[in-house]
């Protein structure tokens, strides 16, 4: 999971600061991160960004789905991601959508739940819980 989490964060990188990063520099931080979370690290620093590592477990008969969006003001481009692990961690599905014509970064997070729910209902996970990184979202989801 780390190593996919360092690839998006570049790719998303990449893709709106028009950055670029060689396979070996990515291969070289993955091996520098994964060193320092063995080493009983809590979180992680890369060029400004800091992640903590925390996974929250869900119960045992359900599945969480970790969304997460990127978004392109001038291309009005965005993509979206989605994994589905069990209780133990374990990946049961993951996918990424490209989506054109993009209003703004609110709605391709909406886009991103409703992709994962899409996943999820087409691959019979019945019962998940949601995670997304949008404060914003999750309060109107809530709010109804």
């Amino acid at each position: 999971m780390l190593t996919i989490w360092i690839i998006w964060n570049k790719r998303n990188q990449s893709l709106h600061n028009l950055s670029y990063r060689t396979p070996n520099a990515l291969i070289r931080e993955v091996g520098r991160i994964k060193e320092d979370i063995t080493q009983g690290q809590s979180s992680i620093e890369t060029e400004g960004l800091v992640a903590v590592i925390a996974w929250q477990i869900p119960p045992e008969d359900i599945y969480k789905l970790n969304v997460d969006a990127a978004f392109s003001s001038a291309s009005k481009e965005a993509s979206s991601g989605m994994v589905v692990r069990n209780y133990l961690g374990q990946v049961h599905h993951c996918a990424i959508k490209r989506i054109g014509n993009v209003k703004n970064a609110l709605h391709v997070e909406l886009e991103a739940i409703l992709f994962g729910l899409e996943e999820c209902r087409h691959n019979s996970f019945n019962s998940v819980i949601i995670k997304s990184d949008s404060l914003v979202v999750i309060k109107e989801i809530k709010l109804g």
